[in-house]
């Protein structure tokens, strides 16, 4: 959602009325240590900090400073905010608090989610030179008004939730165009995000329980001489070298693929678009590239793992898709189940073939992606 927050008269939380103005003094200055403490971006005697427009962030050689202006307008742009909103704002250069040009954002809290808002920045051409991503325990009523917000950090209170108030500060020449995109875009990169962090542990525990099920095979449903090989590759990936981003179950025939809707997991929840059939019969193991860069983590194409299952009723595929870590992108290929064998067998290949030292093959394949 994008909101003007400078049409909202409510300057304080709701809860923060009955305080004295000392006590709301004491607040505001908690929230602005907050900022200050994630503060990412030029410091004070830091080679071409004299170079970065910071705006009213750093001042004369100071240390960073979150100005109350900028603390007050991220109030009034969170003062009411649905359950699972993301709510933006945009202030021009020369905005009457003084701090722009410049974005906020106000949303759940969520892993991924500072990744997601810079990869989308820089990839639409968004020029920034500061960042600040404070994270405040909030309680809100009913409607999503806001009644109470302080930094997050000891035992939550019952009934509060923990949102991320992003600060972006532009830099002066930042493209409008491009700016306009990504406020377009950010809800939906946010989401994304969000949902993610919502399914992290069911993703997982569906892609190992399908390891399971493949080392079993009741009934015969995943054929082939590579089933332990799938199955260990699949408790590979779930243990630190794939981040999943969504998985789904794909009813699969004559090349066309049905989801079955109680099956999305991340971003295949807030997907509607379905691609064809992506395996062969007889096919165990299909790892695809998608063809569209995702916004979330590294900003990279994410890959599609397929495995195919035949059921009496038809075959279907349980579809995967994520991101190889770096621990994964730099693993040794004798390290990787299933990939190591097909090493192996190359490697024992290239023993007959004098003009293929071991060594080189060896290196050779580790290159590959």
């Amino acid at each position: 959602m994008t909101v003007d927050p400078r049409t909202s008269s409510l300057d304080l939380p709701i809860e923060w009325s009955q305080l004295s103005q000392a006590a709301v003094d004491e607040m505001t200055a908690a929230m602005a240590a907050a900022y200050v403490a994630t503060y990412r971006g030029p410091h004070p005697g830091a080679p071409n900090t004299e170079a970065a427009d910071t705006g009213p962030l750093i001042r004369a050689g100071a240390q960073p400073e979150a100005p109350r202006a900028l603390i007050e307008a991220h109030e009034r742009l969170a003062h009411s905010r649905p359950d699972g909103d993301t709510l933006v704002a945009v202030y021009a250069e020369g905005d009457p608090g003084g701090f722009g040009p410049a974005l906020q954002i106000v949303t759940d809290q969520a892993t991924m989610l500072m990744d997601s808002v810079t990869v989308l920045l820089h990839r639409l051409g968004v020029a920034y030179v500061a960042l600040m991503n404070p994270v405040f325990r909030v309680r809100r009523g009913p409607t999503g008004e806001l009644l109470d917000v302080r930094p997050a950090s000891g035992t939550p209170e019952p009934g509060s939730t923990e949102e991320s108030w992003i600060h972006v500060q532009l830099s002066p020449s930042v493209n409008r165009k491009a700016l306009a995109e990504a406020q377009r875009l950010l809800p939906m990169v946010v989401a994304d995000a969000r949902q993610v962090a919502q399914d992290s542990v069911a993703l997982s525990e569906v892609l190992q329980t399908l390891a399971r099920e493949i080392d079993t095979d009741s009934g015969a449903r995943f054929p082939g001489p590579d089933r332990a090989d799938v199955a260990d590759l699949l408790r590979w990936l779930a243990e630190g070298h794939f981040v999943l981003l969504g998985s789904q179950l794909c009813a699969v025939d004559g090349g066309t693929a049905t989801v079955d809707e109680s099956s999305r997991l991340g971003v295949a929840r807030l997907r509607t678009e379905v691609l064809p059939e992506l395996s062969n019969r007889g096919d165990l193991l299909v790892l695809a590239q998608a063809t569209m860069p995702s916004f979330l983590r590294y900003g990279a194409y994410p890959y599609i793992v397929v495995v195919r299952e035949q059921r009496p009723a038809g075959d279907v595929e349980h579809r995967f898709v994520g991101l190889f870590t770096v621990a994964a992108m730099s693993a040794n290929v004798l390290d990787i189940p299933l990939v190591s064998r097909r090493v192996r067998e190359v490697m024992a290949m290239s023993q007959n073939d004098p003009s293929h030292p071991g060594q080189l093959m060896l290196d050779i394949i580790q290159t590959i992606p």
